[in-house]
């Protein structure tokens, strides 16, 4: 099945996104 390898990449970028997100909040707020 293609699903599982593709639920594994979203799952990355979805860590990944948060991570900068996270980073670009801690710099606004400083």
């Amino acid at each position: 099945m293609w699903q599982g390898p593709l639920m594994k990449k979203m799952e990355e970028w979805c860590l990944f996104l948060g991570d900068k997100l996270h980073s670009l909040l801690m710099i606004k707020q400083e």
